[in-house]
């Protein structure tokens, strides 16, 4: 887990303002803002709203090993790594449904458009 913590610690999506954005995550957050908010300049003004963005784009971006690491910590307060692997698959499945049903809203679904787009 230090790797993944460690990945995740130097640059992803943190809630707190206190750890810095990846230029990636920025990125497509804002591409996908503007879409949805043609009359608005990004970042808005309520940074609250500006997560939701954020979020969506680093759950999208980012490796699901380490989405899948960092929700298992945060919900279950334990160490990914004494995790046994065959318990692991279930992690992986519960980051691939949160990520499917994510896709399926407007925010979602603009992002993952602007993931894809050359």
């Amino acid at each position: 887990m230090n790797s993944l913590r460690d990945e995740i610690h130097s640059g992803e999506f943190r809630q707190s303002r206190h750890y810095p954005v990846a230029r990636s995550v920025e990125r497509v957050a804002a591409q996908t803002f503007t879409r949805l908010n043609p009359d608005t300049e990004w970042p808005p003004a309520n940074g609250h709203f500006a997560d939701v963005y954020r979020l969506a784009s680093w759950r999208l971006l980012t490796p699901l090993e380490t989405v899948a690491a960092l929700d298992y910590e945060t919900l279950t307060a334990s160490s990914w790594a004494a995790l046994p692997d065959d318990q692991r698959e279930a992690w992986f499945e519960h980051v691939r449904g949160t990520n499917s049903r994510l896709s399926r809203t407007r925010i979602g679904r603009f992002t993952a458009e602007a993931i894809t787009a050359p």
